[in-house]
């Protein structure tokens, strides 16, 4: 799976989150419309990430999904 994303550093969520099953180049479209759209605007982030599920993407990728805080939490729980 494919998914493009655009996130806010400031607010710490993503804006939009588009899936794509199959279509390297649609995905890469979507991305650089994105970019496109956000131009200009340093607080906004646009990816273009692989992965086998959503899930596995919430996993190797926390940081777009959590916030800071939930994240330094989460570390603290485990070496805790």
């Amino acid at each position: 799976m494919i998914f493009v994303l655009s996130y806010d550093r400031l607010t710490e969520r993503v804006l939009e989150e588009i899936t794509f099953d199959d279509g390297a180049v649609d995905a890469e479209r979507k991305r650089v419309e994105l970019e496109a759209a956000f131009a200009g605007n340093d607080d906004i982030e646009v990816v273009l990430l692989r992965s086998e599920s959503r899930e596995s993407l919430y996993q190797t990728h926390s940081r777009y999904f959590r916030s800071t805080r939930e994240i330094a939490q989460r570390l603290g729980e485990q070496v805790g």
